[in-house]
């Protein structure tokens, strides 16, 4: 069931946590690029948020392997944490 989500799955966590590489890191942006880049990270896990309120989505392995993944990064978890406890707005 949902085979589309083993396509979504990468792009989620690519933009969330980021891809892994062997090269030096960059410097961490700052200011607007920031922002930016904090926002691209907040819409991506409101995605999560909506995909996982779907029914039957929890007996997926794709997602539920990815969700873990999702909870051992602190960050990520963090944030996650914050939109899924922050009040809905109408």
């Amino acid at each position: 069931m949902f085979p589309e989500i083993e396509l979504l799955v990468p792009a989620l966590e690519k933009t969330i946590v980021g891809k892994k590489s062997s090269k030096p890191q960059q410097e961490a942006p700052v200011g607007p690029e920031a922002e930016r880049a904090l926002e691209v990270v907040k819409s991506a896990l409101r995605v999560v948020i909506v995909v996982n309120s779907l029914p039957d989505i929890k007996s997926n392995r794709v997602w539920s392997e990815f969700l873990a993944r999702l909870e051992a990064a602190p960050v990520a978890h963090s944030l996650l944490t914050s939109l899924t406890d922050a009040p809905k707005s109408e």
